[in-house]
C-alpha cells in the first residue's frame, strides 16, 4: 500500500487537459470554418441562380415579336378597360368576347394607365407572374423536400421552353400557373396551420377567373390528395367549405356576365371549352394526334428525370405523400389534355410545375457529394444539358413568330395602306384596333373577291388547291398558313 502509494506521487500530473481543449478547441474552429465554407458556397450558388432566373425571364423581352396570337387579343381588351370601354364583359376590337374570364385582362390593364400601347406594355406582366411563379416552387420545394432540391427544380423551370417563351408574351396559361401553384402550396401549408384556408379559398376563387375550366388542375389535385391520405391533417368538412366558399366567390361575375351577354355566355364561355375543345376543335383548326403532349419532354427535357422519380416513386412501400401529390398534380393534366378533342401547347404550360419539382428532387437525392460514379456523370451531363439547350437557343436565335402574323406582316409590308386583305373560311386572324390595322374580309366564295383586280388572300397551306384556277403568286407560304396574291 506504502509503495503504491509512493509510486502514484512519483508519476507525473495529468498533462493532456490543455491538449484536449486546444483539440476541442481546434475541432469547434474547424467545424465553424467549414459551415462558414458551406454557407459561402450556397449564397454562391444562389446567386448564380438569381443571375439565371434573370437573364431567361427578362432576355428579349419586349420585342416586337408575336409569339401567340393570344398576345393580340389580351392587348385590345386590356387597353379597352384601362379606357373604360368594358367592367364586366370583356370586349375586343368592339366586339364581346367572353372565350376567357376577365382577371387576366383586369391585371394586365395596369400598364395601360401608364403608357400607350407598345409591345412591351402588352407583355410587362408576364415576367411578373414567371417571378412569381419561381419564387412560389422555390418555397414550395425547400419546405417540403430541401434547398437542393429547391435549387435544381427553379434552375430546371427556368430554362425549359415553355417558362423562356410564355415570359415573352401575353397569355393567359402563366397566370394560371401561378395561381394554380400558389393555391396548392397554401392547401399544403394548410394542413398544419388552418389560417391559411381563407387564402386558399380566395386563390381558388382566382384561379377559375384566370382560364376557367382549368381551375380544375387546382381543384383536382387537392380532392384527390386529400382522398388518398391515410392520415388527413384536414377534415372533410374544411375542405368541402373551402371548395364551396370559392365557387360561391366566383358566382357574382358568372351572374353578371350571363346578364349582359346570355347568347356570347353560352356560345363562348360555355360552349368553346365543352363542345369545342373537349369534344371537337374550333372551325378551322387542325386536331393535333393523340400523342401530341409528349412533345413537352422535348420543351421541358428534365421531365425524363421526373418520369425516372415516378416511377420510382410508386414502386416504393413507403411513400411521400408530396411526391405522390405532385404525381396526382402531372397525370391531371396530361390526361385531362390528351382526351380532349382540342391539344394547344400552351394548355399545358402548368404541367412543367410538378414536373420541375419532381426533376428537382430526383437530381437532389442523386447528385451526393460522397458519390462519384458513373451515374453521377451521367445525371450531372444531361442536367446541363437541359440547363443550357434552351437559354443558347434564345442568345442566338430569335424568337420566333406566330405563323399567321408572319403572313400577315409580309402582307401589310407588300401592299399600300388601302389594300383589304381576305381570310379564307376561317376567321383564324385575331383582328384587333392595333393589329393588322387594314380592312380584313372573311370569304367563303371566290366570287367574293374582285373581279379584275388583285386580290391579297390569307388562306391555310391544305386550301391553297382552291385557287388554282387563278393566276397567282405565292408571298408567303409557312407551316400552317399562305398567302397569295390572285387576280379573277
Amino acid at each position: 500500500m506504502v509503495k503504491f502509494i509512493t509510486d502514484l506521487k512519483k508519476t507525473p500530473p495529468f498533462q493532456g487537459g490543455d491538449e484536449l481543449s486546444s483539440d476541442m478547441s481546434s475541432s469547434f474552429r474547424g467545424n465553424r470554418g467549414l459551415r462558414s465554407a458551406e454557407d459561402a458556397i450556397k449564397e454562391k450558388k444562389y446567386l448564380v441562380l438569381i443571375v439565371i432566373v434573370i437573364f431567361c425571364t427578362f432576355f428579349r423581352f419586349g420585342e416586337d415579336r408575336v409569339i401567340f396570337t393570344d398576345e393580340l387579343l389580351i392587348e385590345d381588351a386590356s387597353f379597352g378597360f384601362s379606357k373604360g370601354e368594358w367592367l364586366i364583359v370583356p370586349k375586343i376590337n368592339g366586339k364581346i368576347d367572353l372565350a376567357k374570364p376577365p382577371l387576366v385582362y383586369w391585371i394586365t390593364s395596369l400598364p395601360y394607365f401608364l403608357a400607350e400601347p407598345q409591345p412591351w406594355t402588352r407583355n410587362l406582366l408576364q415576367p411578373l407572374f414567371g417571378v412569381g411563379l419561381v419564387a412560389v416552387i422555390f418555397l414550395f420545394a425547400k419546405r417540403f423536400y430541401d434547398d437542393k432540391s429547391a435549387f435544381w427544380s427553379v434552375a430546371f423551370l427556368v430554362t425549359s421552353f415553355p417558362y423562356i417563351f410564355f415570359t415573352k408574351t401575353a397569355n393567359f396559361d402563366l397566370a394560371n400557373a401561378f395561381f394554380v401553384t400558389a393555391a396548392i402550396y397554401v392547401y399544403n401549408l394548410s394542413k398544419t396551420r388552418k389560417k391559411y384556408l381563407g387564402l386558399l379559398t380566395v386563390l381558388l376563387t382566382i384561379t377559375v377567373l384566370t382560364r376557367s375550366f382549368l381551375a380544375i388542375f387546382a381543384y383536382g389535385t387537392i380532392v384527390l390528395d386529400f382522398l388518398f391520405q391515410k392520415k388527413r391533417a384536414l377534415s372533410l368538412k374544411k375542405i368541402f367549405v373551402v371548395i364551396l366558399t370559392s365557387l360561391i366567390l366566383s358566382l357574382p361575375w358568372h351572374i353578371l356576365a350571363y346578364k349582359n351577354a346570355p347568347n356570347n355566355f353560352i356560345e363562348q364561355y360555355i360552349k368553346i371549352p365543352t363542345s369545342y375543345h373537349a369534344q371537337g376543335t374550333l372551325l378551322g383548326e387542325t386536331q393535333n394526334p393523340l400523342s401530341y403532349y409528349l412533345l413537352i419532354f422535348i420543351l421541358f427535357p428534365a421531365g425524363g428525370f421526373s418520369l425516372i422519380y415516378l416511377f420510382q416513386t410508386v414502386r416504393k412501400v413507403r411513400k411521400n405523400t408530396i411526391d405522390i401529390q405532385l404525381i396526382f398534380w402531372f397525370l391531371i393534366i396530361f390526361i385531362l389534355l390528351t382526351v380532349s378533342k382540342t391539344r394547344h401547347l400552351w394548355y399545358a404550360v402548368p404541367i412543367i410545375v410538378p414536373l420541375s419539382l419532381l426533376a428537382g428532387r430526383f437530381v437532389s437525392l442523386n447528385l451526393k457529394k460522397e458519390e462519384f460514379n458513373f451515374k453521377h456523370i451521367l445525371i450531372s451531363a444531361f442536367a446541363i444539358v437541359c440547363l443550357v439547350i434552351y437559354p443558347l437557343l434564345i442568345i442566338f436565335r430569335p424568337l420566333p413568330e406566330a405563323d399567321i402574323i408572319r403572313a400577315t406582316r409580309t402582307f401589310l409590308k407588300a401592299t399600300a395602306s388601302y389594300r383589304e386583305l381576305y381570310i379564307w373560311k376561317y376567321p383564324f386572324l385575331p383582328v384587333t384596333r392595333f393589329f393588322p390595322n387594314r380592312s380584313v374580309l372573311l370569304i367563303s366564295s371566290k366570287d367574293q373577291l374582285p373581279w379584275n383586280d388583285w386580290s391579297y388572300v390569307l388562306t391555310r397551306r391544305e386550301d391553297l388547291e382552291n385557287f388554282d384556277e387563278y393566276f397567282s403568286e405565292k408571298l408567303y407560304i409557312g407551316e400552317d398558313f399562305a398567302l397569295i396574291k390572285i387576280k379573277r
